[in-house]
């Protein structure tokens, strides 16, 4: 008997929720009368938020003169809204990191995850997206209803991957056929029992099946191109070659970046600034 979406996101573990710290954190920031005291408390519940926001705000990224020691400065110089994404991003790095499975190669997904959250960020600025940390969150989430697959349907994802593999098809293509439904309407479903912006949602549902009605279409366009760049650049979530997405046209068209053949392009500017980025937020 097949399993539904739900019964797939019910179960503990990639499926469960953000930890109390995410919501808190997120909670204090939307209180107008939170002060940078009550942000550095919430945050020192969890260490390897703590270390990675010192980290990111000690970075070249931001040129600081001196040394910044304490999380409530940290805070004060990051902003309020890259804070959100930082913790959330935080949080699932930990739980893709906490969640390995026998089917396929969780680093490289990790690898896949990060590389594209950094190349929206990076097409974000070259479109003058305002909200880039938005993107970058938007990146690392796009997949995780795969991740969800692997570790809650091992067993027929395994064979998933033998049939893409044996007859050269997309994995997408062959989850649909399993299940009914393919990784992005899983991701879809978790992000929205997270209770996690609409631009999350959407983008994880649709970076694969671009539509200009979408009420997030940029940000979708751009998850889109950031995923194929992931993949063009040897860094798909998983080793099957033929789940390499195909440029959607009216998603290149919304970018407005060029025409088809400046996608090579845009990867060399990509590639150019990715090792800055990764050396600030990773």
């Amino acid at each position: 008997m097949k399993q539904t979406i739900e019964e797939l996101i019910s179960q503990e573990g990639v499926a469960s929720s953000l930890p109390n710290v995410y919501y808190e954190l997120k909670s204090a920031i939307d209180d107008i009368d939170s002060e940078f005291e009550d942000f550095e408390y919430i945050i020192k519940q969890d260490i390897s938020l703590s270390a990675r926001i010192l980290k990111i705000v000690n970075s070249p990224y931001f040129g600081m003169p001196s040394q910044i020691e304490t999380i409530s400065h940290a805070v004060s110089i990051i902003g309020l809204a890259e804070l959100n994404e930082l913790a959330l991003s935080t949080f699932v790095l930990d739980k893709f990191k906490t969640n390995p499975s026998n089917i396929f190669d969780i680093n490289r997904f990790t690898d896949h995850s990060v590389f594209c959250g950094t190349a929206a960020k990076l097409i974000a600025e070259m479109v003058s997206y305002p909200k880039r940390e938005t993107l970058f969150t938007s990146g690392m989430l796009h997949d995780i209803g795969r991740l969800v697959l692997c570790v809650n349907a091992s067993k027929q994802m395994q064979e998933c991957f033998k049939i893409a593999k044996e007859e050269d098809r997309s994995l997408t293509e062959i989850e649909n056929e399993f299940f009914g439904f393919d990784h992005t309407e899983v991701g879809m479903a978790l992000l929205t029992s997270w209770k996690l912006p609409l631009v999350h949602v959407e983008t994880a549902g649709f970076h694969h099946k671009y539509k200009d009605s979408l009420d997030f279409s940029i940000e979708t366009a751009i998850i889109h191109v950031a995923d194929l760049i992931s993949w063009l650049n040897d860094k798909g979530d998983v080793d099957v070659p033929s789940e390499t997405p195909i440029l959607n046209d009216d998603a290149w068209r919304k970018l407005d970046l060029g025409g088809d053949a400046y996608i090579s392009k845009v990867q060399e500017m990509v590639e150019e600034k990715m090792s800055l980025a990764n050396q600030a937020f990773f």
